[in-house]
């Protein structure tokens, strides 16, 4: 569980004409957020991660180091990788 912003809908405290009358307000919660792992060919390794819950926002982590060696290889580039 991973906080991120949600919009729930709340009855009004007051009574209004119409019944249907709901009010949308920004809220932080916890919900469940998906993973996956994706492994392109020029990006490289990357993760997706979606909410489970409206507005369903999504996020994206690549790996720049990935990306610049597989650059690198494909221009012929010499180079050593150290720790």
């Amino acid at each position: 569980m991973e906080q991120g912003n949600t919009f729930p809908l709340h009855c009004p405290q007051v009574p209004t004409p119409d019944p249907n009358y709901r009010i949308l307000a920004k809220q932080r919660s916890r919900f469940t957020h998906y993973y996956f792992y994706i492994r392109d060919e020029v990006l490289g390794a990357i993760v997706m991660r979606v909410a489970s819950f409206f507005p369903f926002q999504t996020t994206y982590y690549l790996n720049g180091h990935n990306f610049i060696e597989n650059e690198l290889h494909r221009e012929n580039v010499s180079f050593r990788k150290e720790r």
